[in-house]
């Protein structure tokens, strides 16, 4: 796979990561709220859908799968945090904010340790 249509997704895996990482903790801050995890669920959502639509070839997923399984993999596990956060906000149970944690550390480990993909970094600061 070109680094072109590479980078949008090592992107997309790391920032989904973060957002993995930081709702969990925002939802204990507001006392476990599952309003504000239905909040943050939706926003999760809205900025997946505007970041997909920006994606290069996301239109052929199946190929992309094909190509680089580890980072389809990793992006697939950023793209169902939102969807857990809601389960969350719907069913209070704790299990979903764990959940989104792991997936997070898992997505990383993926693009830093398995692909060793750095590169992205490089491109972000020049």
């Amino acid at each position: 796979m070109d680094s072109q249509r590479e980078s949008p997704f090592a992107q997309l895996l790391v920032l989904g990561a973060m957002y993995c990482w930081i709702t969990p903790v925002l939802v204990a801050v507001f006392g476990r709220s599952q309003l504000a995890a239905g909040v943050l669920g939706l926003a999760g959502l809205a900025g997946l859908a505007l970041a997909a639509v920006r994606l290069p070839g996301v239109d052929n997923i199946e190929g992309f799968y094909r190509k680089d399984r580890w980072l389809a993999l990793g992006t697939g596990l950023v793209a169902v945090s939102p969807l857990a956060m809601l389960g969350y906000a719907v069913t209070g149970s704790v299990w979903a904010l764990g959940g989104m944690i792991v997936a997070g550390t898992a997505a990383l480990v993926i693009q830093f340790v398995l692909r060793g993909d750095y590169r992205w970094t490089e491109d972000r600061w020049e």
